[in-house]
Order: C-alpha cells, then structure tokens, then sequence
C-alpha cells in the first residue's frame, strides 16, 4: 500500500524467473518475519511456492468463486508490481534502457530503489 520497496535483490539475470529468485533468496526470510509480525503477505504467479506468507492464484478448473479470487489476485500484483516498476522507472530514466555491465546495473537498481523510498 504504501509503495516501497521493502527487499531488493539485483544480484541475477533477467532471463531469471521471478519464483527462482525469491526461493533462493534472503527476502524470503524477510517476508516470512513481516507476515509473521504483520500479517502481510506476498501476492505471487502460480510458478510460486504456496506458504503461509505467500499467496498465489487457484490452477487448474477453478470453480467461480476460485476464478474471482484469481482475478482479483491478479489485480493486485499488478498493482504490486507493475505499477511501482513503471513508476521507478519514470523517476528514473535510467532504468529504461540498461544497457551496461552487470556490476554497474545492479548498483544503479538498488540505488534507485533506495532513492525511490
């Protein structure tokens, strides 16, 4: 809700999937604690593992109630997401066309991030 980012992790490729990344990574522990403490959770694809703290969408024939719930799921991580990269990246133009090492992109991600909150 209030459009920040709480992990940043900019350390793979992006040919990586979003679900491999957050399996491996330490913002996973980190949005086990927020929900434990907070009741937050994370609104994620079907790709990802369903937990406590994570949320995903119902597969397979999905009754009608299933199917809203999968919509409404699904607006919300779009808001979640795709909504507060494009903001990012209107902030920050740089973001638009990344076109250098790997090191230096990585650094100018969290920089914006950081600048962003």
């Amino acid at each position: 809700n209030h459009k920040y980012f709480y992990f940043v992790d900019a350390a793979w490729f992006g040919s990586a999937h979003d679900s491999r990344i957050y399996k491996l990574s330490l913002g996973k522990c980190h949005v086990s604690h927020i929900y434990d403490t907070s009741g937050h959770i994370v609104a994620a694809d079907s790709a990802y593992q369903l937990s406590p703290s994570v949320m995903k969408p119902y597969t397979g024939e999905t009754t009608r109630t299933e199917s809203a719930f999968n919509t409404a799921l699904s607006r919300v991580r779009t808001v979640m997401t795709e909504n507060v990269y494009g903001r990012l990246k209107g902030r920050f133009p740089i973001l638009r066309e990344m076109r250098h090492h790997l090191k230096y992109s990585q650094r100018i991600v969290v920089a914006c991030c950081i600048l962003h909150n």
